[in-house]
């Protein structure tokens, strides 16, 4: 698809997304379309490099992030893997190495929403019912009358209820994938051409005068599968912790408090520290910092919490 969309001159990656989102009707059969979506969503990509013990690594903490509920996972050299949900139903995301790199898997049941939403659609059936019972006991009204809008109203219901949380689960599946997107994104220098000239330089403090929100890291450069960002920090943030990535704090301007649970340290400007994978953390800026910032590729800055400061693309400057 990607191929056939720079062929015809349009934004490959654009084109993908757009296809995540498509409804997909010609696929559905006649129940889901009468339903209003499918019971079982899947989305596959592949990349180009082979899977590693840190990529793995990586790619589950970016998972778990995005997916924005619980569950469990392993990984490993050897492969990936994170449910969410009962067994047999739920989300659940896979990767696996296979001939000429990696490839991911997505897969959602929404068995357990069908059941859910079954029950409810019975018990406005039944209310309605009883109504009409009701009704029909004290009036000469025909409780058909009653009967007939109280189930049409609640298939009705049931029906826009699951088409609208089809439109969500797809909106979600889309992030997801663009999350694990992110987590590739080095891999592109795999297959494309080596630079035959060194890129311009760059100015960091015309770069850091561009930014003028406090915490929404921009990308100064890339190197390898490594991100170099600046950012400016005012106030506290919020404590996390990134499962599967070091980061690196250089301040270029002010002075950082960075907390961690059992202590607090103070970096003052022209130090640096560094904040292993699996610790929490937080950093406060009483006065505005300017800091670079140096983390693998596809690190979320909120790492495993969801806040209204997580930037999820953090776009170059």
């Amino acid at each position: 698809m990607k191929a056939a969309a720079a062929e015809a001159g349009f934004d490959p990656d654009l084109v993908e997304r757009a296809a995540r989102l498509a409804p997909g009707m010609a696929s559905r059969s006649l129940f889901e379309r009468l339903l209003g979506g499918p019971l079982r969503h899947e989305e596959d990509a592949s990349f180009a490099s082979r899977l590693t013990e840190e990529r793995a690594a990586r790619l589950l903490s970016a998972v778990r992030s995005a997916a924005g509920r619980p569950g469990t996972g392993e990984s490993s050299a050897a492969g990936m893997s994170w449910h969410s949900g009962i067994e047999g139903s739920g989300l659940l995301v896979t990767a696996h190495s296979e001939p000429g790199g990696t490839r991911v898997s997505v897969n959602f049941d929404r068995g357990t929403g069908l059941l859910l939403t079954s029950i409810a659609t019975a018990g406005g059936i039944l209310a309605s019912f009883l109504a009409a019972v009701g009704v029909a006991q004290e009036t000469a009204i025909s409780p058909y009358l009653v009967l007939a809008p109280g189930v049409a109203g609640s298939l009705a219901f049931a029906r826009a209820f699951w088409a609208s949380s089809t439109r969500t689960v797809r909106r979600r599946l889309a992030f997801l994938m663009e999350t694990v997107d992110r987590v590739f994104e080095g891999d592109r220098a795999d297959v494309e051409p080596a630079r035959s000239e060194p890129l311009p330089k760059a100015n960091l403090a015309e770069k850091l005068s561009l930014i003028t929100e406090p915490w929404t890291p921009r990308l100064a450069a890339r190197v390898n599968e490594t991100d170099v960002k600046l950012v400016k920090l005012q106030g506290a943030f919020v404590w996390h912790r990134h499962e599967a990535e070091d980061e690196l704090f250089l301040v270029l301007k002010g002075r950082l408090l960075m907390q961690f649970r059992d202590r607090e340290e103070w970096v003052e400007e022209g130090e640096l520290i560094v904040v292993p994978r699996g610790v929490e953390h937080r950093p406060v800026a009483p006065e505005e910092v300017h800091v670079l910032l140096v983390e693998p590729t596809g690190t979320l800055n909120t790492g495993d919490v969801r806040s209204e400061r997580t930037v999820e693309v953090v776009e170059p400057i």
